[in-house]
């Protein structure tokens, strides 16, 4: 009996195959050219990538692979070996086929190594990134983010299973205690994160963080000489910003003005200025400011501290310069510039923390990116949508 049936499914199988056959399931896609997945631009939703091979050509070395279109209904098994088809049928589904099960029940997205990315596991992490896009765009910009995003998120996927199989490979695990530990630590800093992390995922994430940990943090070293030397050679990054002592006018439209009216009166103000008038009493006379009381002296300020059109009206401004009429939501400013205090460099011993930990992030990403492109190289990927 067990006979027979591994014939029928052997010849279903080949039929399937058949039928299937521009998925090509047995295409090894180089892994080389899954990242950066935003070069070349992703194809069309629902289109395949690239148009199938024709018989007799073969495969060139650094080929890109076809990227199949979305799973239908009746190939959701297309592609799946005929040992796995064999096995789920002849025994149980116990749990060692509990993850090829799942494939044919849902469809796959891609195939990493011995362990597949189903559709409907690509579909829940896009979840919350797709509602955030349909909310933001339509039409073709935001077929072209769904599709783009739809890339991002898969080598996302394919990067986890890689770095989860390289960790089981030398043994790292995380045991129920010390996942406990960390558990009983996030619900004392961070309970909604504890509450709402599945346990698995965070199994996950700290092996991944413990594979990192032996992979690449531990061949990772920032010298004193080279936080010293960024220091120097970025002197503005640890700068603070340089102050400007301002005055302003501040005209408002009264009963019946326009803002063309009010324009009119602040030109009037500035050719004044220009003349010889002193600010200080304009200011007490005209300005609507609160400041006017005080001749509309602002004290010093940061550019950052500034509405948008002020700040760049400031760009240029010497001491004792008066600006040309500014508008903004406020109503309509005339500025001076009685004085300035430049921007002093903080000390070294109160940023050598701080650029040292940015330094060490920059070699964990570029160390960490080379790791897994090394992952990559050596692992069997087919993305299959």
């Amino acid at each position: 009996m067990i006979m027979v049936l591994a014939d029928k499914m052997i010849s279903l199988s080949f039929q399937t195959t058949y039928r299937c056959k521009f998925v090509k399931p047995y295409h090894r896609i180089p892994t080389s050219n899954i990242t950066p997945i935003s070069s070349p631009s992703p194809p069309q939703r629902g289109k395949p990538a690239c148009a199938p091979k024709r018989s007799g050509e073969g495969v060139g070395k650094g080929e890109e692979g076809t990227l199949c279109a979305r799973m239908r209904m009746g190939q959701k098994y297309c592609g799946l070996p005929i040992a796995i088809l064999l096995g789920l049928f002849i025994f149980p589904p116990t749990s060692s086929f509990a993850e090829p099960l799942k494939a044919l029940k849902d469809g796959i997205a891609a195939i990493v190594n011995t362990e597949v990315i189903t559709i409907s596991e690509l579909e829940t992490e896009l979840r919350d990134e797709t509602i955030r896009l349909r909310a933001r765009y339509d039409g073709e910009e935001l077929e072209r983010r769904l599709t783009q995003k739809e890339y991002d998120v898969i080598n996302r996927i394919i990067e986890r299973k890689l770095q989860l199989q390289e960790a089981r490979a030398q043994g790292i695990t995380v045991s129920e205690k010390e996942l406990d530990q960390v558990l009983d630590q996030l619900r004392q800093t961070q309970p909604t994160v504890a509450n709402s992390t599945p346990r698995s995922q965070l199994r996950e994430e700290l092996i991944i963080r413990r594979m990192l940990d032996w992979e690449v943090h531990r061949r990772l070293m920032v010298s004193p000489e080279e936080v010293r030397s960024y220091y120097t050679t970025t002197q503005e990054e640890f700068t603070t910003p340089g102050q400007y002592h301002l005055r302003q006018i501040l005209l408002k439209p009264q009963d019946g003005e326009s803002n063309t009216d009010v324009l009119v009166r602040a030109n009037a103000l500035v050719q004044q200025l220009k003349d010889g008038a002193d600010f200080s009493e304009l200011a007490q006379q005209h300005s609507e400011g609160t400041e006017s009381v005080l001749g509309g002296d602002l004290g010093f300020m940061r550019k950052n501290e500034l509405l948008g059109p002020l700040a760049r009206a400031l760009e240029g401004m010497k001491i004792g310069d008066v600006s040309q009429p500014v508008e903004t939501e406020l109503g309509i400013h005339i500025l001076t510039l009685e004085e300035t205090t430049p921007g002093e460099p903080l000390p070294f011993d109160e940023v050598k923390d701080a650029i040292k930990n940015n330094l060490f992030q920059r070699k964990t990403r570029a160390v960490r990116g080379e790791w897994l492109s090394n992952l990559k190289d050596k692992a069997y990927i087919e993305i299959k949508f």
